[in-house]
């Protein structure tokens, strides 16, 4: 994940503020591809989701849900935009 002048990963020291302060914000642009992974752009910043295969816990790299049919979208290794950590 960054913001202007940091860059934060899971285990870094104020990586969840960084990532809720993204919540009231809009997504200006979004990139989907295999070898980026999956890139949300905010105002302020942009998650970016590519593990490593290192980084790789359980059978799922994130999920999507909370619409209004309760659908929801699921990112496995070796699937998608992730075909590249099969």
């Amino acid at each position: 994940m960054s913001a202007p002048g940091k860059t934060f990963a899971e285990p870094d020291p104020g990586y969840g503020d960084a990532l809720r302060s993204f919540v009231p914000e809009e997504v200006t642009a979004t990139v989907e591809q295999s070898g980026v992974g999956l890139v949300i752009s905010f105002p302020s910043g942009r998650l970016v989701v590519h593990p490593t295969l290192d980084e790789l816990v359980g059978p799922e790299i994130t999920m999507l849900a909370g619409f209004e049919d309760r659908s929801l979208m699921v990112w496995r290794p070796g699937e998608a935009s992730f075909e590249d950590l099969a």
